[in-house]
């Protein structure tokens, strides 16, 4: 299991350097597609419909969908779960 890169997207938020962010939301995006593949694997329905290959969700995108929570929300979320999100609302199941 990879250890958890913030505890909040608070932190997240004041910790983020463009080109650290972008590693890191390279890191969530991989692990993201391995939980999709486990699902599927699994005959899980998938949470979203990530097409194959690179996806056009940059770092920018993710910051601003981090600051659309609520500060409350933010302390408790990590960006792990707010990626997923992000991820699901572009790209849902039909």
């Amino acid at each position: 299991m990879r250890p958890v890169l913030f505890a909040g997207l608070s932190l997240a938020l004041n910790a983020l350097a463009p080109a650290r962010a972008a590693g890191q939301m390279r890191q969530i995006a991989l692990a993201y597609r391995a939980r999709i593949g486990a699902d599927r694997a699994a005959g899980k329905a998938p949470h979203s419909c990530l097409p194959e290959g690179e996806t056009e969700i940059t770092t920018d995108v993710l910051i601003v969908h981090l600051r659309s929570y609520a500060a409350p929300q933010r302390d408790a979320m990590s960006v792990d779960a707010a990626f997923a999100e992000l991820i699901a609302k572009t790209y849902p199941c039909p």
